[in-house]
């Protein structure tokens, strides 16, 4: 499949959040490509030119194993993508994260059998990461007179950053071999940004 945003269904035009809900039981989606249209500066945002998005991403849903388009059209979930995206561009961002969350491990993450004449330094999986945004807006009771009111108005995407693998593990429910706070810890994101409103 050619997953070039040109041929993609438009998430919000061709195809609605709460639809790709009834095939997303995760709720999120991955992250292959963003593209940024405007200019950060600290908290400031400056789009490069007037009645476009803010940015654009390229989305992959795992359990109907379908691409998406997103137009990025408000302004703090442009600057939560953004953030993130910078946040992973440092490489001691995510060391500290799998050390704080105890991601290191003293085994191979493929499930093989320790070898008793080597020691083991690798990380779950490496300190590769993967980007998720899930849109649960029209899920929120406690927000639902607010959201029917303003909806278009507010921000609407949860942006988590976690472990290379997470989505897939979670939504075919791998055996990672892994049990206890490790076990629970695999499924967190190692950082996050969530609307506020």
């Amino acid at each position: 499949m050619n997953n070039t945003s040109d041929n993609l269904p438009v998430i919000g035009s061709d195809i609605s959040w709460e639809l790709l809900h009834c095939d997303n039981q995760s709720g999120f989606l991955k992250i292959h490509d963003f593209s940024q249209l405007a200019e950060v500066k600290g908290d400031k945002i400056k789009a490069y030119a007037r009645f476009t998005p803010y940015g654009s991403v390229t989305l992959e849903c795992l359990e109907n194993q379908s691409f998406y388009h997103l137009n990025i059209c408000h302004k703090i979930d442009f600057l939560h993508l953004h953030n993130a995206f910078e946040w992973i561009d440092e490489p001691d961002n995510r060391i500290q994260a799998f050390e704080e969350m105890d991601l290191f491990i003293d085994e191979p993450y493929d499930g093989s059998p320790p070898d008793s004449s080597r020691t083991y330094t690798t990380f779950w999986n490496t300190t590769d990461v993967e980007v998720l945004i899930g849109n649960f807006s029209f899920c929120s009771e406690g927000h639902h007179l607010l959201r029917t009111l303003a909806g278009a108005f507010l921000p609407k995407l949860y942006v988590w950053v976690c472990p290379k693998g997470f989505l897939e593990r979670f939504v075919y429910k791998k055996d990672i071999g892994l049990t206890g706070r490790k076990g629970a810890m695999v499924f967190l994101p190692l950082v996050q940004w969530k609307p506020n409103f």
